[in-house]
């Protein structure tokens, strides 16, 4: 069953761009909670922020060796995720954001892509 799940590969988000997702991911796993309307969006919202911050970095020739330019771009993610009004997330911003960068530099290409 889980090899199928692994071929098939990842469903498409109605809600977010592809590239996207792995980053909505991170913030759906944690909250702890039953998502509403209100939360659901205010999660869209907050992936699209991140997402930007993320691209707008990686534009940066030889980011990843720029640690100013880094803590820029996790100092916007913090600060985003600390008042993004989602219960359950915003004590979590240090830990959210330092996911965000890790997932961001494994998938550094294809957001290269993306860009182009």
């Amino acid at each position: 069953e889980l090899r199928g799940e692994i071929t098939a590969g990842r469903k498409e988000y109605d809600k977010v761009p592809k590239m996207q997702a792995p980053f909505m991911d991170l913030i759906l796993l944690a909250i702890e909670e039953e998502l509403s309307e209100e939360t659901d969006s205010k999660v869209i919202v907050l992936t699209g922020f991140i997402y930007k911050y993320i691209k707008e970095g990686i534009e940066i020739a030889n980011f990843w060796e720029k640690n100013d330019e880094k803590k820029k771009v996790v100092g916007k993610i913090e600060q985003r995720i600390r008042h993004c009004g989602i219960e359950g997330i915003s004590t979590k911003d240090k830990e959210l954001s330092y996911q965000m960068m890790m997932l961001a530099k494994n998938n550094y290409s294809e957001i290269l892509k993306e860009i182009k």
